[in-house]
């Protein structure tokens, strides 16, 4: 997999997150590469709760949960709510359904 600036900065945060989690005992993590993808699960008592993956060309493929905005994912991602609705088709940025996912260029 090629390593970016974008990817080993996320894989760091991701890591320091997961460190506070576990040593809380509340969360749980998993960093696997299949198929020159990243692969980020992360378990509450023994149920996966998220799963990130992070394709080689550097997209992420993001599975809407319920509760999320278009605001607060594009946030997270450092994008813009124009561009993250552009990518994806998505026409009322106000109307996201939970459990399709986004392309997060």
């Amino acid at each position: 997999m090629k390593r970016t600036y974008k990817n080993v900065l996320l894989i760091m945060l991701f890591t320091a997150t997961l460190v506070y989690a576990e040593n809380s005992n509340k969360l749980k993590a998993e960093i696997k590469q299949k198929e020159n993808n990243l692969i980020i699960k992360i378990s509450k008592d023994n149920e996966v709760v998220d799963k990130i993956k992070i394709p080689r060309d550097n997209e992420i493929i993001y599975k809407i949960k319920p509760g999320d905005t278009l605001s607060a994912i594009a946030l997270r991602y450092g994008k813009s709510i124009k561009k993250l609705a552009k990518d994806n088709n998505i026409k009322n940025i106000d109307l996201i359904i939970s459990g399709k996912t986004l392309i997060i260029k």
